[in-house]
């Protein structure tokens, strides 16, 4: 079992303070795709120091699971008093549904166990790839870094 604190495309990125905003299976592309707000890290190609008062710089971002064979305990769709508070944070009127990763690993067999909130999740697939905004004034729209 290997930590995503191992995974070279996890450089940068602290997941333990990453919030999942929503989620998406798409079985005919045989897709998993986690919609994130990550803490990206100094270093980090996508980091951009937090404003004044704030504690970490948060960025837009995407676990994206190709090759999806099987998943378990995610519920999906999305529990629709989820979608709700998301979209009432959206229009300001509430605060944002607070689920944060609290542990990623790539298992001997090649699937990916994730655990948060809403529970332990086990996504067996191909590959998993994290993808990152960066900041506008660079020239590339994304850091893009496949799972080993």
């Amino acid at each position: 079992m290997t930590d995503w604190r191992s995974l070279p495309e996890f450089e940068g990125i602290d997941l333990e303070d990453t919030r999942v905003t929503s989620w998406a299976y798409e079985p005919g592309a045989a897709r998993v795709t986690l919609a994130l707000e990550a803490r990206v890290l100094p270093g980090h190609p996508a980091f951009e120091p937090p404003a004044e008062g704030e504690a970490a710089a948060a960025q837009p971002a995407r676990l994206v699971f190709e090759g999806v064979t099987q998943v378990t305990g995610l519920p999906l769709p999305p529990p629709r008093e989820w979608l709700e508070r998301l979209f009432a944070a959206a229009r300001g009127e509430a605060p944002a549904p607070v689920d944060t990763l609290g542990t990623l690993r790539r298992m001997p067999d090649g699937a990916f166990w994730l655990d948060a909130t809403f529970g332990p999740v086990r996504v067996a697939c191909a590959s998993a790839t994290l993808v990152v905004s960066v900041p506008a004034d660079e020239a590339d729209a994304a850091d893009v870094r496949p799972a080993a």
